[in-house]
């Protein structure tokens, strides 16, 4: 049998903007911060010793954080359509 791995709880935050460089490209910015819970996490999963697993010699503890910045540059395709504003 497989053991679960991957699932921590936790929250996460972070704040971002958008900025019109000419009509169809713009440059985005965001930073997030992730602060999940600690969990013992099996490293070797499904492996049968005869009787025991090896997850009973092998494991790990992950307590993790997390930050991230993502900088893009995006166009935007009009396809020939144009937009029309709402009143």
């Amino acid at each position: 049998m497989l053991a679960k791995n991957g699932s921590f709880d936790g929250v996460f935050f972070g704040a971002g903007f958008e900025t019109k460089l000419t009509d169809r490209l713009s440059l985005k910015a965001e930073y997030r911060y992730v602060f999940a819970d600690s969990d013992t996490i099996n490293l070797l999963p499904g492996i049968d010793l005869g009787g025991f697993t090896a997850n009973d010699f092998v494991t790990a503890e992950l307590d993790p954080d997390i930050q991230s910045v993502r900088l893009s540059l995006d166009y935007r395709f009009d396809f020939g359509r144009s937009e029309t504003p709402l009143k």
